[in-house]
């Protein structure tokens, strides 16, 4: 009938839409290796002031390629994907007593601190945070070998970076090559 599309026809749209496909997944990447690694349910203590390596990634969403190692904590560029990535990453932060003051996120590449975001409550110790999440989201050229970790630090008293009962992943280690 009227607006049916012959099997002649209907051959020469598959054959356009096949094509297509082939050129628009030939112009672009795959965006491997990727990851997505998250805390699950803990509470880990943090000291005022002090950096520390973000630990208990041991549950992952996402590892192609392989790159995140859950033992060490960290991703690490396998052999010929070098290029640009971008990486991300979550937490929250908790304090018992309400004197969260503020907190700071950081990616470290090979060792040394080299992307770092924070979020600052000047409030004064009567109507400090309980709970807060924070983020950073870099881009960085990288070579075979290079490895990235997540680390975090918060100023206040009884503080934490946590996860949760309910499994929102809110701290959470990601990244992808872009090209």
């Amino acid at each position: 009938g009227a607006g049916d599309v012959s099997n002649t026809e209907h051959a020469y749209l598959n054959s356009i839409s096949s094509n297509v496909q082939t050129q628009i997944a030939g112009a672009g990447e795959s965006n491997s290796p990727r990851f997505f690694a998250y805390s699950g349910n803990h509470t880990t203590a943090l000291t005022t002031g002090t950096w520390l390596k973000v630990s208990l990634m041991n549950s992952t969403t996402v590892n192609e390629e392989s790159g995140w190692d859950a033992a060490t904590d960290k991703f690490t560029v396998p052999t010929g994907k070098g290029g640009h990535y971008m990486f991300g990453a979550n937490a929250t932060f908790y304090s018992s007593t309400n004197a969260l003051q503020g907190m700071r996120l950081a990616i470290y590449k090979n060792g040394s601190r080299t992307y770092s975001g924070y979020m600052t409550n000047f409030f004064n110790a009567s109507s400090a945070l309980r709970h807060h999440n924070a983020g950073v989201i870099c881009m960085d050229t990288a070579s075979a070998a290079d490895y990235f970790e997540f680390y975090v630090l918060a100023y206040g008293t009884s503080l934490n970076y946590m996860s949760d009962t309910e499994n929102f992943r809110y701290t959470n280690f990601w990244g992808y090559k872009l090209t």
